[in-house]
């Protein structure tokens, strides 16, 4: 019997680790299926608080876009009325530079024809006087030809004086150089 007392005991200890670790193991699924049913319930809330916050960014983005868009239009608008503005003053600059413009050049024109006409009135007044120069040019020529005819009829009568010298002298020489001679 001393045996049972040991045996039952340990039997009895065996059978209560079983039921304590089945126990426990149960205890631990529970708290683990908790905690995993909670894990599931907090992802659940999480997705729909991502979800709300995706609904609430996709309609202030929506909002957003739509005041973008608007104020856009209105920028559209005031560079449109702007751009018109603009090209009306442009045009208006430009069609006053072009009367200036226009204006000048008349008034270079008018200057321009002055000091042509002056300067036609002084080519006349050097074409008198050249035509002067030239008709005095062509009298000297006649004058200069006649004294050139003169000069060179001159210069022949020289010439056939000298000539005529010259054998005068050469004639007195023999004649001087015969006189010698013969008186010798």
């Amino acid at each position: 019997m001393k045996k049972l007392y040991v045996i039952i005991p340990i039997v009895l200890l065996g059978i209560f680790i079983a039921f304590f670790l089945t126990a426990r193991n149960e205890i631990r699924a529970k708290e683990k299926a908790k905690l995993e049913q909670q894990e599931r319930e907090r992802e659940e809330r999480r997705l729909k608080a991502e979800e709300a916050r995706r609904e609430a960014y996709k309609e202030a983005e929506r909002q957003a876009l739509a005041a973008i868009a608007a104020i856009e239009a209105k920028n559209k608008e005031k560079e449109r009325q702007n751009a018109i503005r603009e090209e009306a003053t442009n045009a208006r600059s430009l069609a006053y530079q072009e009367r200036n413009d226009l204006r000048k050049h008349a008034s270079d024109l008018v200057t321009e024809l002055s000091a042509a006409k002056a300067q036609k009135a002084e080519v006349e007044r050097l074409l008198k006087i050249q035509k002067t120069q030239v008709d005095y040019l062509k009298t000297a020529t006649k004058e200069v030809l006649q004294n050139k005819t003169q000069f060179e009829t001159a210069i022949q009568k020289i010439n056939e004086a000298e000539r005529a010298f010259a054998a005068a002298e050469k004639a007195r020489k023999e004649a001087a150089t015969a006189g010698r001679r013969a008186a010798e």
